[in-house]
């Protein structure tokens, strides 16, 4: 379960539980604390659409919250950026962008010729 919270600044801090340890984006927990925000597309079919996240410091708590989110088994969840490349770390993530989950299904070809028209 994450939840989303406005702190007393005006920014808006995320919580969600790892092996019964509260985590946050809250402020000094790394990369979400710079308040890197990121939208996350479910690719496998219209559950919950798209949300917008605050970014969290690692790859694990990122694939956590959208597993979560959208229902997912965590340990298939796979995140792409928007030309299909698999997410391997938090680092190359920038704020505000588009990202693609999946629960284990890969990146829909069409979606790629798209992106990248000639080059897919």
């Amino acid at each position: 379960q994450v939840t989303t919270t406005k702190g007393g600044g005006g920014g808006y801090m995320q919580q969600w539980s790892v092996g019964g340890q509260r985590r946050s984006t809250g402020r000094n927990s790394g990369v979400g604390a710079m308040g890197y925000r990121v939208s996350v597309q479910d690719l496998e079919g219209d559950r919950n659409g798209t949300v917008m996240l605050l970014l969290p410091p690692t790859l694990d708590d990122l694939l956590i919250m959208v597993s979560s989110r959208f229902g997912y088994r965590s340990k298939y969840c796979k995140l792409y950026s928007r030309w299909g490349a698999v997410i391997e770390d938090v680092s190359l993530i920038k704020d505000d962008d588009l990202l693609f989950a999946s629960d284990g299904k890969e990146f829909p070809q069409a979606l790629r010729e798209a992106s990248l028209p000639g080059l897919a």
